[in-house]
């Protein structure tokens, strides 16, 4: 693989917009046996089967899920209007953007 196209798939570095890459923003769950890891998912529901599927093979296998709080999305403007692109969902975690 030439260097070029490895600077496009690995996601490491810091990109022009200030994304880091994927890594840093999924989330871990974690499937367990014992004090050991044994799956990493992204979604929760991916680890409780994939834990149920050990569990299945007779293996004591357990979730831990991620406990670090969701990011709060901030309202993306529309410029020419003054208002946001896309309404925004109502509750706690929508971030009200000051321009």
């Amino acid at each position: 693989m030439d260097r070029g196209l490895a600077s496009h798939i690995g996601g490491s570095g810091r990109r022009a917009n200030g994304w880091y890459g994927w890594r840093r923003i999924m989330r871990k769950h974690s499937v367990m046996v014992g004090n050991r890891v044994l799956y990493y998912a992204a979604q929760l529901s991916h680890a409780q089967r994939f834990a149920r599927a050990r569990q299945a093979e007779g293996i004591e296998a357990y979730v831990v899920p991620d406990k670090t709080p969701p990011r709060a999305r901030t309202v993306r403007m529309n410029p020419l209007t003054g208002q946001p692109y896309n309404s925004p969902r109502s509750g706690k975690r929508a971030v009200k953007h000051t321009a």
